[in-house]
């Protein structure tokens, strides 16, 4: 992805596979990057029934040519929350013209 140029989203699956309602809250953290280089285009509901899944979707936009890492984070009322879905990524630089 060419450097300061947003990329499509690329999407996260998220799955009630239990009995009872889950609430969820969603969030993204970008690590060294001021603004942030990973954006939430589009969210899950706060509440999933049981058997019901919605999709995440996460955007890129670098601000440099190193890589560039975050984390999306799916907080939500089961054991083992969050859940962490590691994001990384590394810009191009733009071509020049001759």
């Amino acid at each position: 992805m060419t450097v300061e140029t947003t990329s499509k989203p690329k999407t996260v699956t998220i799955k009630n596979a239990g009995k009872k309602k889950t609430g969820l809250a969603v969030s993204i953290e970008s690590e060294n990057a001021s603004p942030p280089v990973f954006a939430v285009t589009s969210e899950c509901k706060e509440t999933l029934a049981p058997g019901q899944s919605c999709q995440v979707s996460v955007t890129f936009t670098p601000t440099g040519t190193t890589e560039q890492t975050g984390a999306l984070t799916i907080n939500d009322n089961v054991i083992g929350s969050p859940q962490t879905v590691g994001l990384s990524g590394t810009g191009k630089a733009p071509k020049t013209k001759k």
